[in-house]
């Protein structure tokens, strides 16, 4: 199982152009990505094109941008590996990585819409579009 945790850098007034916060990708093994002080809209839209890539892939990188690191994606049958830097989680299945990804960017837009119509940044389109799909 894999838990996607993210919150927002609430030091400053929220931006919805530059969304800072951190992000916790955990398996249920104890392995963990983790990222602070990150720009969590590339993030959600790295995780997004990352799983879109593995319906003609079995191994996806993605850049996101702001990041030192690219975001890597393995397959193996319907087993899913993540990886960043030096750190791998193991989500388990694509369709249960599909379920909590869905769900925590959901959350993550749903949670923005206190900030600002969420529907006029350029850089939360991606995620509204897959989500919207």
């Amino acid at each position: 199982m894999i838990d996607i945790e993210w919150s927002l850098d609430q030091s400053e007034p929220i931006d919805l152009v530059d969304l800072l916060g951190s992000i916790r990708i955990v398996d249920g093994h104890g392995h963990e990505i983790l990222e602070q002080i990150t720009f969590l809209d590339s993030w959600f839209d790295g995780l997004i094109r990352g799983f879109i890539g593995l319906a003609s892939a079995t191994n996806v990188e993605i850049d996101l941008y702001d990041e030192p690191h690219h975001l890597t994606f393995f397959t193996s049958g319907d087993e899913l590996t993540l990886a960043y830097g030096s750190e791998q989680v193991h989500p388990g299945s694509i369709s249960d990585f599909h379920t909590v990804l869905r769900q925590s960017a959901s959350g993550f837009i749903d949670a923005l819409r206190a900030y600002g119509n969420v529907n006029d940044q350029v850089n939360l389109k991606s995620i509204l579009a897959w989500l919207n799909d």
